[in-house]
């Protein structure tokens, strides 16, 4: 529901409840494992409780954090390793991977390719669903970021990997559009069918970016956005840009599928441009094969990402120790050389406890919680700016 009158959202949603009985959950908050953080710099969208849960149900909640999450250079296949003697866990663990996809566009071609697996898994590919996991471990509360100050300007990167799958010899297709500097859109997909070339390929994908551009162009329409510039697609090929901006159908090209030339015909009504980039700022080049560590670092860092560790909260200060009530009181262990001056209340989603066996570590300024098995919360709750408006969390 959107709309430029709030007025309008609430006479609609006056109308649903008179024949629906709906209920108005408030702001938006947490909903179906995503998390919206809303400030004035924009909207932040993770699923971090969401990815805790995945980890700790696959005991991955302490392992070794790793920086990438495939190992370079190296793709699977169907006749890796030794069959699993149940295959369920596999394909529950990558079903669960594929929804955290929605807000870690850095996992998406790693999910992307184990999930081919999923009818008859091997150990490998297991190994290999587990580094995603320690990668995940890494950065839990990593998501999209939509900024407020933003320019509603489309454009889109498209690029792809030829005959990358050495068993069907097909290419991956990845793109990824930008609304301004936010990422709106991303896909990493096995093409349909075999390209005899490198341009054919590129072309391929480049018909794939130019239909989720369209739609989303339309999406934009529908909520009054309107934009006088044609779309910028940013591609590495040189080949596959000439294929789509000659009119003449050259004997090389003749077998290509009708549907693919739906990248000249936009062209041609001036809803898209072609306009060529370096492989090395290829951003969507992160969507069709494992980067090196250097490499993915700064595909990640060009996808607007952030990564939600911290909680901004406004309680009243404290000097030495920090009292933390929620929906009902909980117990506090004070450390044993500290003596209570004053407390504060925090508006929190889950109880929390000190814990009474860290608090020899614990100094005036800081102090060691255990949270409940349930709390998924973040790592730091920041208090203020003083130095004794700080604590930290430790994670059991």
């Amino acid at each position: 529901m959107a709309s430029s009158k709030l007025s309008l959202i609430q006479e609609l949603k006056d109308l649903m409840h008179a024949a629906f009985k709906i209920k108005d959950l408030g702001v938006l908050g947490y909903f179906l494992g995503m998390e919206a953080t809303i400030s004035s710099s924009g909207l932040n969208l993770c699923q971090r409780k969401y990815a805790l849960e995945i980890l700790e149900d696959a005991g991955f909640l302490h392992c070794k954090p790793v920086h990438t999450p495939m190992t370079p250079g190296v793709l699977l296949t169907h006749t890796d390793g030794i069959p699993l003697s149940d295959p369920s866990s596999y394909r529950r663990l990558i079903g669960r991977l594929l929804y955290l996809t929605a807000t870690r566009p850095d996992i998406t071609f790693a999910v992307h390719h184990l999930s081919q697996f999923v009818s008859t898994p091997t150990d490998k590919h297991m190994i290999a669903a587990h580094r995603i996991l320690r990668y995940i471990k890494g950065s839990p509360g990593q998501g999209v970021f939509y900024p407020t100050n933003n320019k509603l300007k489309l454009q889109a990167f498209s690029d792809s990997d030829w005959a990358s799958c050495s068993e069907t010899r097909r290419s991956v297709t990845g793109f990824c559009a930008f609304l301004g500097t936010s990422l709106i859109s991303w896909r990493s997909k096995k093409q349909a069918t075999v390209s005899k070339s490198s341009s054919e390929e590129e072309y391929r994908a480049l018909a794939m970016t130019t239909c989720e551009l369209q739609w989303l162009n339309s999406l934009l329409q529908d909520m009054q956005v309107t934009t006088t510039e044609p779309i910028i697609i940013f591609c590495d090929s040189k080949s596959a840009m000439a294929i789509a901006e000659n009119h003449v159908f050259h004997e090389r090209t003749k077998h290509i599928e009708i549907d693919c030339h739906v990248v000249r015909e936009r062209i041609v009504q001036g809803l898209i441009k072609l306009l060529s980039v370096s492989s090395a700022n290829q951003i969507a080049d992160g969507f069709t094969k494992p980067l090196a560590s250097s490499l993915f670092h700064t595909f990640v860092s060009k996808l607007g990402k952030l990564d939600h560790k911290m909680a901004t909260v406004d309680p009243m200060l404290c000097a030495n120790f920090v009292t933390l009530l929620v929906m009902k009181p909980v117990s506090v262990a004070t450390p044993s050389n500290q003596s209570p001056t004053a407390n504060s209340t925090v508006g929190l989603a889950s109880p929390w406890l000190f814990d009474s066996e860290a608090t020899h570590h614990a100094t005036p300024n800081m102090a060691i919680l255990r949270t409940f098995s349930e709390y998924k919360g973040p790592d730091k709750i920041h208090l203020g700016d003083g130095p004794q408006q700080n604590v930290y969390i430790k994670n059991m």
